[in-house]
């Protein structure tokens, strides 16, 4: 199982999203609780069904994670381990 890094915002998503999936909550209370228009939750809601809790994360940061910024925290961790820069 990989693991979730989630911020607050999306962890407190997820949780409504969760709640209308499950028929606690209505779509438009949702919308008001999150501040999003129907659209939004209900495009929320899809990605969740398609990719499970996944879905509430921001794109960006799935972008970060597969970008050159993964690759040089690579090299980074690379180096460390290897010792300082200069030695």
């Amino acid at each position: 199982m990989e693991e979730l890094i989630m911020s607050n915002r999306e962890a407190d998503r997820l949780k409504v999203i969760q709640n209308v999936l499950e028929r606690k909550l209505k779509w438009k209370e949702a919308g008001m609780e999150l501040k999003l228009g129907l659209r939004q939750i209900e495009y929320i809601c899809a990605r969740v069904r398609k990719e499970s809790n996944r879905g509430v994360i921001h794109r960006k940061k799935k972008r970060e994670e597969k970008g050159t910024g993964a690759i040089l925290k690579e090299v980074a961790r690379h180096i460390f381990k290897q010792g300082s820069l200069g030695s």
